[in-house]
This record gives C-alpha cells, sequence and structure tokens, in this order.
C-alpha cells in the first residue's frame, strides 16, 4: 500500500512539475527520487511508471478541453506515424527520462554510501 501512495505522488509530482516548469523537470525528479528511493526498490521503475501516468494525466486533460487527437494525428502524420503511435511515444519519452535518471542516480548513491547495517559494533572493552 505504501508502495501505490508513494507511487502516486510521484506521478502527481511529475504531472505538476512539468506543467508549471516543464520536461526537463522529469530527469531532474527522476534523480531526485533515485537519491530519495529505499534501499532494495526499483526506483527507476517506479520513476518511469509515474512520469508514464502524470503524463497520461496531463494528456487527458489536454483531451477534455480540445481536439486533442486530431493534433496527434497530425503530428504523428509529419512523423509518419498513426496519431496512437505518437501518443505512445509521448508516454514513453518520460518514462525513459525519469527510469533513466532514478536508476543511474541510485547506483551512484548506492556506491557512495555503502550499506553498514550488516557490521556489528564492537564491544567496548574497560583500559587495564
Amino acid at each position: 500500500m505504501r508502495a501505490v501512495l508513494r507511487g502516486a505522488l510521484l506521478a502527481m509530482a511529475f504531472a505538476l512539475a512539468t506543467a508549471v516548469l516543464g520536461w526537463w523537470t522529469v530527469p531532474a525528479l527522476g534523480a531526485l527520487w533515485g537519491i530519495l528511493a529505499p534501499r532494495g526498490s526499483r526506483p527507476g521503475t517506479t520513476a518511469a511508471l509515474a512520469a508514464m501516468t502524470g503524463w497520461l494525466a496531463l494528456l487527458v486533460s489536454a483531451a477534455l478541453r480540445g481536439p486533442a487527437w486530431e493534433l496527434a494525428a497530425k503530428v504523428g502524420g509529419v512523423m509518419a506515424l498513426p496519431g496512437w503511435a505518437f501518443v505512445v511515444l509521448t508516454l514513453v519519452y518520460p518514462a525513459l527520462l525519469a527510469g533513466l535518471a532514478a536508476t543511474a542516480v541510485h547506483a551512484v548513491a548506492r556506491v557512495a554510501t555503502p550499506d553498514t547495517r550488516h557490521l556489528r559494533k564492537a564491544p567496548c572493552f574497560p583500559d587495564p
């Protein structure tokens, strides 16, 4: 349940940051998630799915306000793609940006801060 809530909050953060500041916030938030993600989790997968979900929410919101499908068909036509393929590429793009950023930063953070939980504390001996 916690993971679902974390993913939903992350998706909202991706959508809000993209709407307010632009697409470049996607890899920045992905990298931040790579640092903050708990050990043993899959931050790249979580960030990718959350970014895709956030952008899907933005696309649905735009489609409810205007002729988004016609625009997708026209832009897809310019790229020699059907409209649905352009929509799929629009969702794959943030997933790749966020997922790769989170994975790379998480790997670097894991190497930079080794896990020391398995080490036992040395017993204290009084001086003779």
